[in-house]
């Protein structure tokens, strides 16, 4: 699986959940893979198939547009040890983190974001405009 069929993937089950799923959106010098508009905020999602660290650090940027930042997976051939390390580091910034299960086609919720206490209101709102231009 390549990260760009990963992401069509994903991209179609929250398009299915949701309402307002966008992909591949520009924000600052970056893309963010997946955005999900709800009531209570923005959701950004990174999809990785295998470097977490460099996600984690995207989640960082992206933190100060969203109100909530989720890293995404695909379940198979991950190690106990491996989900373990990524949960521990993705909790202490309050992160989500979500794995895509191939055989079931559907994401397992495995932590639940915290609200980004580095959201900024002009960059968020910019995010959003973003956002109206991709529907």
């Amino acid at each position: 699986m390549t990260e760009k069929k990963l992401n069509r993937i994903i991209f179609h089950y929250l398009k299915n959940k949701e309402v307002n799923v966008f992909t591949e959106i520009p924000f600052l010098s970056r893309i963010i893979d997946i955005v999900v508009l709800k009531e209570e905020g923005i959701y950004s999602y990174e999809l990785k198939l295998k470097n977490w660290k460099k996600a984690i650090e995207q989640l960082k940027d992206q933190r100060i547009g969203s109100n909530y930042s989720i890293l995404c997976m695909p379940n198979e051939n991950m190690s106990s040890n491996v989900k373990q390390k990524i949960i521990n580091e993705l909790s202490f910034y309050g992160f989500g983190f979500e794995l895509w299960d191939q055989k079931n086609h559907k994401l397992i919720k495995i932590l639940k974001p915290k609200p980004n206490k580095l959201v900024n209101r002009t960059l968020s709102k910019k995010l959003e405009t973003n956002l109206s231009q991709f529907q």
